[in-house]
């Protein structure tokens, strides 16, 4: 069977990955500046305010996430065609939009009621990422490739034991912010940012050899 649909999903799901990559380190920067000048994120007013004094880093990384989203959608559409599992991913990518969206729509209307859609965005996340890396092991097993075989299982392994802490994280995030905690809530999202970074490059690896194996 030829797998063109597959590769080329792939391939822009990569893409996709290094801008995703490129957007957390950046948020990891703009953090770290927001920490050395003393500036909790606990508002909308005050991301306005971090993003100014760190020099546009916050709307920087949101851009480039924002193109990473677009390439992963395309690329997720793309591999569908040739692996069911993609489609999942879809889905699940699709329910992320709606929380990411509600999310917006209620913030500031109390920390319990975000953190919750923040929490099921993240699930989502972890879908999605769960969905294309089973579906890439299927792949692998059809065209042999039994390297990505193996990073391939190891990534999911990894990659639940990692958003099971994130999704922990993000509860705690939530419950300190739900306690006007703020200072700890932000480092508590810092600290769910660094594993999302860890859990990126764990995922980056396996689609790194998939785009090269069809």
């Amino acid at each position: 069977m030829d797998y063109a649909n597959a590769k080329k999903g792939i391939r822009r799901i990569f893409i996709g990955e290094i801008l995703a990559l490129i957007s957390i380190i950046t948020a990891v920067i703009a953090m770290i500046h927001m920490f050395v000048k003393g500036r909790p994120l606990n508002s909308a007013a005050s991301f306005v305010s971090a993003n100014t004094s760190s020099g546009g880093l916050f709307f920087l990384s949101s851009a480039i996430a924002l193109a990473a989203f677009i390439l992963t959608i395309v690329g997720i559409s793309n591999a569908s065609k040739d692996e069911t599992n993609f489609k999942n991913a879809m889905a699940a990518l699709f329910v992320s939009i709606i929380a990411n969206i509600a999310q917006s729509a209620v913030t500031g209307r109390g920390a319990l009621v975000e953190g919750l859609f923040i929490f099921v965005g993240t699930f989502c996340e972890f879908l999605v990422t769960y969905y294309v890396v089973s579906g890439t092991l299927n792949l692998a097993r059809a065209v042999h490739d039994r390297d990505v075989q193996v990073t391939g299982l190891a990534t999911l392994k990894l990659i639940l034991i990692f958003y099971a802490v994130i999704l922990v994280l993000d509860v705690l995030a939530t419950v300190l912010s739900a306690k006007q905690a703020f200072a700890a809530g932000t480092i508590v999202n810092f600290l769910a940012v660094i594993v999302s970074l860890v859990a990126g490059l764990i995922y980056f690896r396996l689609l790194n050899q998939a785009r090269q194996m069809l």
